[in-house]
């Protein structure tokens, strides 16, 4: 000890470990004692579509290329490290959709790293090559692999369509006419196959019901221009099958033609098809989109039934009816545009598609089906055309997700359950037409709080569908927006209502 007062005073530095922007990623905290002189690692961890860039003291790098590690010496004043970041600067694009998939460049990847990007041809396509924003060709392999940079880089993958020889493992007959041949079954094991346009000087017409049921090796059909109809089952169950190319010239596709076909992702209908036959593709779950052409009239009765990857759906002017069932299920369906020729929505059109957002009924549409829209619980707004003349019973059943909804005058009747369970309906009018709305309507629609009746005489309201007895609400109480929602809702709910 010493012989004199003497203070000791301990003196401190601090190292600050940060990150730029903790949206983008994280970093490693110093733990434990350090002396000036003792080495330290810190850690960069990038979050999902961001590259890190670096470890920098200020505006200087300090650390290496490829490495979220770095290790200094423990400074003997304050300093600061800071992982800094870029959004992923990789964008892999497939020029045709459907044609092949690309993946890689991964985003947890390091500026000055070397990164692989892979491209996959699909069935029946053959790789091209790997294109800058240019044109310009990268590489042609379908495996390439660069020095991930800081800029932005859009690298294209091109495939084209190239199908393999024809096989020779088809069985044929004459059709009925004599004037061209109907392919029957397939024998063999490859699994991009391609239907030859003729066998003995005639044209291959029609591809016979049932011809592929089930084959377990096939992942690709090609359909020549010379075939016209595509049979009843003729796919259906080709779990395996991935595409199917049909040419123009196909007029049909018949029921459940494809039916089955869960890995199914991309299928070309041509501008030739006039009608999609029922089931046609019930079940296709790997369907993400398909193109329905202008020349189709008809869709059927659960074409597209249980089709939960399709997103959005176009049906054109051209079809005149949506068949029951025809989109039941689609759980992803998130848009939908429906045609001016189309004039009835069939019973269960659309029901259960979740996702559906909004929907416009077109005035060339007549009838809304029963349980056409039912549990469409993300459905927010619905415009009915001025052409509707019946909403059937369930046809909006639990939209839990809609607000208002305007029935326009051409409306003459309004099905028993309708809007039932449409909690989050506050708002409904009623048009003039109405003259007849079902049993229990608008029952637990327990927001509904405005009803506008645009004709608030005549109306009767019975327990009995003949309305052997009945109440007759008063004009003056119809038009009080309040009371006529207490009407619809609780008062006179489970009852049937008419206008004479």
């Amino acid at each position: 000890m010493p012989s004199e007062d003497v203070t000791y005073t301990a003196k401190w530095i601090k190292v600050t470990v940060e990150s730029e922007d903790t949206s983008k990623g994280t970093v490693s905290k110093l733990t434990g004692t350090y002396f000036p002189g003792d080495e330290a690692s810190i850690t960069a961890i990038p979050k999902a579509g961001y590259t890190f860039i670096g470890w920098y003291d200020g505006d200087t790098r300090v650390s290496e290329n490829g490495s979220y590690d770095y290790t200094f010496t423990m400074p003997a004043k304050p300093k600061t490290y800071t992982a800094k970041w870029i959004e992923f600067p990789v964008e892999i694009i497939v020029i045709e959709e459907g044609f092949g998939t690309a993946v890689g460049g991964a985003t947890g990847s390091v500026v000055g790293d070397a990164t692989t990007v892979i491209a996959e041809p699909a069935p029946l396509y053959v790789f091209v090559g790997w294109y800058n924003s240019d044109g310009e060709l990268l590489c042609a392999d379908a495996e390439y692999t660069f020095v991930l940079g800081q800029e932005p880089v859009s690298l294209f993958a091109k495939f084209e369509f190239a199908p393999e020889t024809a096989s020779d493992d088809f069985v044929f007959s004459l059709n009925s006419s004599g004037d061209g041949y109907i392919l029957t079954s397939y024998n063999g094991e490859d699994t991009s196959v391609v239907i030859p346009s003729s066998y003995n000087g005639l044209p291959i017409v029609e591809i016979r019901s049932y011809a592929f049921q089930r084959d377990a090796f096939i992942e690709g059909i090609y359909v020549p221009e010379s075939v016209t109809k595509v049979g009843s089952y003729a796919f259906s169950g080709c779990s395996g099958l991935i595409v199917a190319v049909l040419e123009n010239g196909v007029t049909s596709i018949g029921e459940r033609a494809f039916s089955g076909c869960s890995g199914l992702t991309s299928v070309t209908i041509p501008d030739s098809v006039t009608s999609i036959g029922g089931d046609a593709f019930e079940g296709c779950s790997g369907l993400t989109s398909i193109t329905i052409p202008d020349s189709v009239t008809s869709i059927g009765g659960y074409a597209f039934y249980g089709c939960k990857g399709l997103t959005t759906i176009t049906i054109p002017d051209s079809v005149t009816s949506i068949g029951g069932c025809a989109f039941y299920g689609c759980s992803g369906l998130k848009s939908v545009t429906i045609g001016n020729g189309v004039t009835s929505i069939e019973d269960s059109a659309f029901e259960g598609c979740i996702r559906l957002t909004s929907i416009v009924i077109p005035d060339s549409v007549t009838s809304i089906g029963y349980r056409a829209f039912y549990n469409c619980i993300g459905l927010e707004s619905v415009t009915v055309g001025n052409g509707v003349t019946s909403i059937e019973d369930s046809a909006f059943y639990n939209c839990s997700g809609l607000t208002s909804i305007v029935i326009p005058d051409s409306v003459t009747s309004i099905g028993s359950s309708a809007f039932s369970d449409c909690s989050g309906l506050t708002s409904v009018t009623i048009g003039s037409g109405v003259t007849s709305i079902g049993w229990a309507a608008f029952d637990d629609c327990s927001g509904l709080t405005l009803v506008t009746f645009r004709n608030t005489s005549g109306w009767q309201v019975s327990e009995y569908s003949d309305f052997s007895r009945y109440n007759t609400p008063s004009s003056s109480s119809l038009s009080d927006p309040f009371t006529a929602a207490t009407y619809l809702r609780s008062t006179y709910c489970s009852r049937y209502w008419r206008r004479v």
